[in-house]
């Protein structure tokens, strides 16, 4: 066993860390700086942490040694923290990420890691020299600088026997039952992410989404306000409590960090990486801690997000720094739900960060929110909903409205289009649509206004290119009776003959909001079906993805659409029209079948059908079809031709009930 033990004595502690979040003092300004190199064990200095409240409070800290190429920006100072103030709060929080740490009056580095299911006194140090280099990538926007570490060749080893990195706990409690007593096994733990104004539902979906990048949700507060800064910003001090919020509003998402050091309006905390993605754009802002807790796994601070005092400019593997002053770039959301039946209005706003992986999660999940909000219940239900995306690298606002029914859950299928239409933006292979807006109205009743297709007869079964051919399509709303309306379908003159299937069905194609959320795999986030995919990527420019979108049919369009026989070409299109030159008998008549027996090259293949749209205030589901003969122009029917709309019985057009709901756009 011992030499198991012996063998883990060079295995650093990293992945088996949890990270922390908040603390400090105050020494602002240019400060000197303990090196690593001079760090030998039985050095003691001081710690600087908020333990309640917003006051810093000071404990005692004696240095163990150092740990080589420990950390992912570098070297690690194992330390031991003493004193009250870790006697109350059990040792080192989750949320101490960043106290400062100095020796002699020199700032030897920020608290970062420490260890779960162990001593709670024992933590490490990030090197202020590794933090201070993210302190400048954030004064200066420039390039992390280049450079060698200090030497390390004269320290003395550490007084453990060893430390063992597991990467889960399963794996951890193997290793305990295996290695000697004086072997610490650690395995990482997730960092805690404090969120205010979310309920069940929205924080399930934020804890889905967080869970893989290493975060556990917990509750917390935050100020509603979107975008105001904090008046004193000056006054942030090492040591301070500091969120770094991904959004702001009515629902706030974030971490409780601490500031480590403050200089010419930047500033470093945590000691650690959030999420390592070097140049971001995050929210700071001021945290007020309301207690730390106690706890055998991890002690842990429960705090409040307050005023925006600037921006988390770099997320580096020493910390993360930003500007004081500077707000990050975000996209809103604003959304209006109305309840019909109760008759009430919930406005809801958030901010979210500019972030190609966050974005439109956060966006979604403040949408959910507001809807579940809104109607304060999850079930069936009727909703019109209309949409609008803002973004500066967009022609024209992107607007779509459309009417949807579940049967499980009507807020989340309200959602589904604008997901969709966030995930076409945010992924679209032709330019940044750098979103800046969203906007979302909803209008949702308890019951259910479907109609389902029963029957779809022509008033002619055969047609000439050119002509329309009348269609009665019997529909049944639910639970109510069967009513008839005479839709026209026109026949393009350039369709060859032949025999072609007309479908009659709904926009949504009868499956829109018949699966509960938690089933509906259009919801969950990062899913994309390939088919979709393969629709994206033959899109020609941003613009026909926006066009194709909006002028889609709806839930509630009854469409009515063929494929045209084999041989049809789009003849309007004058490059198609000058090929497409038909072929002729030997007397220089044209062919009546040239359509067929023009060469392939000139000729389009029609990847689209010719469609019809009729709109209705029920969302429509169920299909019918019917068989439609195309005749050659110099062919003669066997029947009558067909009617126009016009020539038909009036009584025969249209037996559709009177409306009773308008349609969107919303009264604003």
């Amino acid at each position: 066993m011992k030499r198991l033990a012996m063998r883990f004595q060079t295995v650093i502690l990293i992945a088996a860390l949890f990270t922390l979040a908040s603390a400090g003092w105050a020494f602002a300004g240019a400060i000197e700086v303990y090196p690593v190199r001079e760090v030998v064990p039985g050095l003691v200095g001081n710690g600087y942490t908020v333990v309640q409240g917003d006051v810093i409070e000071s404990f005692p800290v004696e240095i163990l040694g150092v740990l080589e190429n420990a950390g992912p920006a570098g070297d690690l100072v194992l330390i031991r923290v003493q004193g009250d103030v870790m006697e109350r709060t059990g040792g080192i929080a989750a949320g101490m990420s960043g106290s400062p740490v100095y020796v002699d009056g020199r700032l030897l580095g920020g608290i970062g890691y420490g260890f779960d299911m162990a001593d709670h006194r024992i933590g490490l140090v990030t090197p202020a020299e590794d933090m201070l280099e993210v302190l400048a990538l954030a004064r200066a926007g420039a390039e992390r600088r280049e450079g060698g570490a200090p030497e390390l060749s004269q320290r003395p080893p550490l007084p453990m026997a060893g430390v063992v990195i597991a990467p889960d706990p399963i794996s951890a409690a193997s290793a305990r039952s295996i290695v000697e007593d004086d072997v610490w096994v650690a395995s990482p733990i997730a960092t805690p992410l404090a969120v205010s104004g979310l309920g069940p539902r929205a924080m399930g979906r934020l804890r889905s989404l967080v869970e893989g990048l290493g975060f556990v949700p917990v509750t917390g507060g935050s100020s509603s306000d979107l975008t105001a800064v904090e008046e004193e910003s000056n006054e942030l001090l090492p040591g301070s409590a500091l969120g770094v919020q991904l959004m702001r509003g009515d629902a706030s998402v974030g971490a409780i960090g601490t500031v480590t050091h403050v200089e010419d309006g930047a500033f470093v905390a945590f000691g650690h990486p959030f999420f390592s993605k070097g140049d971001v754009s995050y929210f700071a802002s001021r945290a007020q801690v309301l207690t730390t807790v106690t706890s055998i796994s991890v002690p842990f601070k429960l705090a409040n997000s307050g005023a925006a005092l600037g921006a988390i400019t770099q997320d580096r593997s020493a910390g993360v720094g930003g500007v004081i002053g500077v707000l990050p770039e975000t996209v809103r959301l604003s959304a209006r739900v109305k309840d019909q039946d109760r008759e009430k209005q919930t406005q809801f706003q958030v901010a979210a960060v500019q972030d190609e992986l966050l974005t439109v999660p956060l966006l979604v999940i403040g949408a959910l929110e507001a809807l579940d909000r809104g109607i304060d219940r999850i079930g069936e239900g009727t909703g019109w909903v209309e949409f609008t995306i803002y973004g500066d690298g967009l022609p024209d606002p992107l607007v779509r409205s459309n009417m949807v029914y579940s049967q499980f859950d009507v807020a989340a299928e309200s959602l589904v289009e604008a997901y969709e239409a966030l995930l076409l933006l945010s992924e679209n292979e032709f330019q940044d649509p750098e979103l800046r807006a969203v906007e979302i109205d909803v209008r949702i009743e308890q019951g259910r206004r479907t109609a389902s297709v029963v029957k779809a007869t022509p008033h002619s079964e055969t047609v000439f290119p050119g002509q329309q051919v009348l269609v009665d399509v019997a529909l049944r709303p639910y639970r109510e009776n069967t009513f008839t309306i005479t839709v026209p379908l026109d026949i393009p003159d350039w369709v060859a003959p032949g025999q072609t299937t007309v479908s009659v069905q709904g926009g949504g194609f009868g499956f829109g909001g018949l699966l509960p959320e938690g089933l509906d795999p259009s919801f969950q986030i990062g899913w994309e079906d390939d088919e979709e995919e393969m629709d994206r990527t033959r899109a020609e420019s941003l613009d026909k993805i926006v066009e194709d979108f909006v002028t889609r049919p709806r839930n509630n369009d009854l469409v009515l659409e063929f494929y045209p026989p084999y041989g049809s070409t789009a003849a309007s299109s004058p490059d198609v029209a000058e090929s497409a030159e038909p072929d002729e008998h030997e007397h220089g008549e044209p062919s009546a079948y040239a359509w067929s027996e023009a060469s392939a090259d000139a000729f389009v293949d029609i990847a689209d059908p010719v469609r019809v749209t009729h709109a209705l205030e029920y969302v429509v589901l169920g299909d019918a079809f019917f068989s439609l003969e195309i005749k050659a122009p110099d062919e003669t029917l066997d029947e009558a031709p067909a009617e126009s709309l016009e020539d038909a019985p009036d009584q025969a057009l249209r037996e559709e009930p009177p409306r009773t709901y308008d349609h969107l756009p919303f009264e604003r």
